[in-house]
């Protein structure tokens, strides 16, 4: 196995990715249910009037709860940060992940990977952790980063970096 690189960052889908997934699929739904149910055309323009504003209102939700956030921790003590890591994330119904369910590509990126059970876990996404000396990098959708950061005790003016593309 090789070594970790130590400028890895575990980053998911930034914002314009989110939005566009969010946006495309709501008005996609908008036009082919408003074209079946109220009789119009694919190609009427009330469709997509509609399925465009409802598609924005759900992608900017969606980048609002969905985005990856990076939140970066400084801590002294590696062990005691672990323990207060798996309690704050047990308290939101997180799991460290086992090794067998994982691929080889994400065993070597990651130190520790949080999921919950049955299909919570297919909608809460996961939770990443790089750990270096002294450092981690914990990864994961916005609204996950959001309720584990007052946990932790961390200064919530600590910026959380996002990626943007």
């Amino acid at each position: 196995m090789e070594p970790k690189s130590q400028n890895l960052d575990p980053t998911g889908p930034g914002i314009a990715l989110t939005f566009l997934y969010y946006f495309s699929m709501t008005t996609g739904i908008i036009v082919v249910t408003g074209s079946r149910f109220l009789d119009l055309t694919y190609t009427s323009p009330q469709l997509y009037q509609y399925g465009i504003g409802l598609g924005s209102a759900v992608g900017l939700l969606g980048v609002f709860i969905n985005r990856n956030l990076i939140m970066d921790i400084a801590f002294e003590d590696r062990v005691s940060f672990q323990k207060q890591l798996d309690q704050a994330l047990a308290t939101m119904g997180f799991t460290q992940d086992s090794q067998k369910n994982r691929s080889t590509l994400t065993r070597q990126e990651f130190d520790l990977i949080y999921q919950r059970s049955g299909v919570r876990g297919w909608l809460a996404g996961r939770v990443y952790v790089v750990l270096s000396p002294g450092m981690a990098k914990i990864s994961g959708r916005a609204s996950n980063i959001r309720r584990l950061r007052p946990q932790l005790s961390l200064d919530r003016d600590q910026p959380l970096s996002t990626k943007l593309e």
